[in-house]
């Protein structure tokens, strides 16, 4: 990567060590997790780490329009007592709406504790979280995101070892933990963010206006992100809502196993956006063209990961061999996951198509959703589902670069 006074080669190294100790992570959780704990317990964990990423949906697109709008900024170009009034607007949004929803959980469970309880009360330390996340990374300090997430990750690791080796803990234990560890990292992301959290802040009957521009600017991409992350979990709400915990936890491992090779190849996603952001429209197509070699190469690559998986569960994870033949199936959206993840999406943001963004991801998820169920109504078996899953990460992709490239003409 070359040096251009905003993105440095040891960026993109702390980056990807980052996203290394993530993939350790992932793969002590993902692996360890039901090795060494039932069904029912893998399976709450999942259900948590399967609705959580639908959070951003209560910011209503606040932390991308500031993407949006502040993008090509440095850090100490931002208005600070702009910045301030949109930590505490976010903060106050986030309360009511987690306030609200709680009220509505707590009767509908019937009072119980249950993983949604704990995707509410995180969804609120998410959120913030994310919004400081972002400017960081846009205003390019790299370095200091990827610590934090390293530290986050090392300690995420240490304690569910920890957990593990008592031998007796179930769901709730774990998600206490991470929602500790969230509340400590949101902590610390606030603390280096400091001179844009405290202090004098504007009125808000100054900045109203410009508040609901980055809503309108962000709620197209804050729904085509959702849509993305609902197409990427369309198969496993089915598994979720129409089998049991076994069949889930079997269809879930697969499906997990592919997202690891995926954090594998997004390594470097974190600097792609802020980079293309500070491009001229004319090299776009340059660059866009760069990322989908990119983009093959790698998956190909990754491809040869999972020629040794099915050698793996049959040795240290008996009890999963169920998942071998969906995950026969499933690695091949590896390639359209990648092309559309690292490629297209990067791309339409930093082009401003928003809208066409939309578009695209709304269309591939009303196709996840009628094939899934078509899938489910006929065979009632996952492997028709899974098939289906392919064939939208297909349509998917190869309508983003349709889109893309009538832009770039």
């Amino acid at each position: 990567m070359r040096e251009d006074g905003f993105l440095k080669s040891s960026d993109v190294a702390w980056v990807m060590a980052s996203n290394f100790v993530a993939l350790i992570a992932a793969v002590i959780t993902g692996i360890a997790l039901p090795r060494f704990t039932g069904y029912e317990t893998y399976a709450g964990y999942r259900e948590y780490t399967l609705f959580i990423a639908f959070s951003g949906l209560l910011h209503i697109g606040f932390v991308q329009g500031i993407q949006l709008k502040y993008g090509e900024l440095d850090f100490n170009a931002l208005p600070a007592g702009r910045f301030r009034l949109y930590f505490r607007f976010l903060a106050v949004m986030e309360l009511l709406f987690t306030a609200v929803l709680i009220l509505i959980c707590i009767p509908a469970c019937s009072g119980r504790i249950t993983p949604l309880f704990f995707v509410i009360v995180n969804a609120f330390i998410e959120n913030l979280r994310c919004y400081l996340a972002a400017i960081t990374v846009f205003t390019g300090r790299f370095r200091l995101d990827s610590v934090l997430q390293i530290i986050y990750r090392v300690a995420l690791i240490i304690g569910f070892s920890l957990m593990i080796i008592r031998n007796s803990v179930g769901w709730l234990e774990f998600l206490l933990f991470i929602t500790l560890m969230n509340i400590l990292v949101l902590t610390a992301y606030i603390v280096f963010n400091s001179a844009i959290v405290f202090g004098s802040a504007e009125k808000m009957n100054i900045a109203k206006a410009d508040i609901i521009e980055i809503i309108r600017r962000g709620c197209p991409v804050l729904f085509g992100e959702q849509l993305s992350l609902l197409i990427f979990g369309a198969d496993s709400i089915f598994a979720r809502a129409f089998f049991d915990s076994k069949q889930f936890s079997q269809y879930s491992f697969a499906v997990y196993i592919v997202v690891t090779a995926f954090t594998v190849i997004n390594a470097a996603n974190a600097v792609i956006f802020p980079y293309l952001k500070r491009q001229e429209e004319k090299d776009m197509e340059m660059r866009y063209l760069s990322l989908k070699r990119i983009s093959l190469i790698m998956s190909a690559i990754m491809s040869a990961f999972f020629m040794l998986c099915p050698v793996a569960i049959k040795i240290f994870m008996p009890g999963y061999m169920e998942s071998i033949s969906f995950l026969g199936i499933l690695w091949v959206t590896l390639f359209f996951r990648t092309l559309q993840g690292l490629a297209c999406a990067n791309t339409m943001k930093a082009l401003d198509m928003e809208k066409e963004y939309f578009r695209c991801n709304l269309s591939a998820c009303i196709l996840a959703v009628l094939s899934d169920t078509a899938a489910y109504l006929i065979w009632k078996d996952l492997k028709p589902i899974a098939v289906a899953s392919v064939l939208v990460y297909a349509f998917w992709y190869f309508r983003c670069d349709m889109m893309i490239k009538k832009r770039l003409r």
